[in-house]
């Protein structure tokens, strides 16, 4: 569990479904480090998340590729997707599911990630992260049989965003995006 102020301990354990007094009892006995967000605003909410396509529109049996921004304000950062299993963190996830048989996807392309040390307390870590704009890509390929109209992507996308004194509870946001699919003999920006 990672250190935060007992007040966001409860919170969690409303989220997490775990009994308050129990987590309450660790979260008193672990050495809780101040961090300026902590009677603001909740700074793992603050994330903004936006999306973009390739083109305007794809034709049956053509691809389109979507591009989901996270933007990650100073001085948070969010964990990496892939994380050295030994690692209690949470990895940014980028899902994406079809409404349909029409549409099927490639594996998301994340970024690189770039090399970061804190000390929690703990001692010094170096950790693989996030910062600043954060950009996932992934590639949509559209079935030959699809007819012309509006296709939907339910997003899933999950993070956890940490600053320089501690992290905070993991995040999961919804959306679904749409784009057309159009004839064939129409044209595709």
């Amino acid at each position: 569990l990672p250190a935060m102020h007992p007040r966001m301990v409860g919170m969690a354990c409303q989220w997490s479904g775990v009994p308050t007094t129990r987590i309450s009892m660790l979260a008193s006995s672990m050495m809780w480090r101040k961090s300026p967000y902590v009677f603001g605003s909740l700074p793992f909410l603050v994330l903004t998340v936006s999306t973009a396509w390739s083109a305007t529109a794809a034709h049956p049996g053509g691809q389109i590729v979507l591009a989901v921004v996270l933007e990650v304000p100073a001085p948070l950062h969010i964990n990496r997707n892939r994380l050295d299993e030994q690692t209690l963190l949470i990895p940014t996830v980028v899902q994406v599911e079809a409404e349909g048989d029409d549409l099927s996807f490639l594996k998301p392309q994340y970024p690189d990630g770039e090399t970061y040390t804190v000390d929690y307390g703990a001692g010094s870590q170096t950790l693989q992260i996030y910062q600043g704009r954060v950009v996932v890509y992934v590639g949509v390929n559209v079935a030959a049989s699809a007819p012309a109209g509006a296709q939907s992507i339910r997003l899933k996308m999950t993070w956890q965003a940490c600053d320089d004194n501690l992290c905070y509870p993991p995040v999961t946001r919804k959306r679904v995006v749409r784009f057309e699919v159009i004839d064939r003999f129409q044209s595709v920006e």
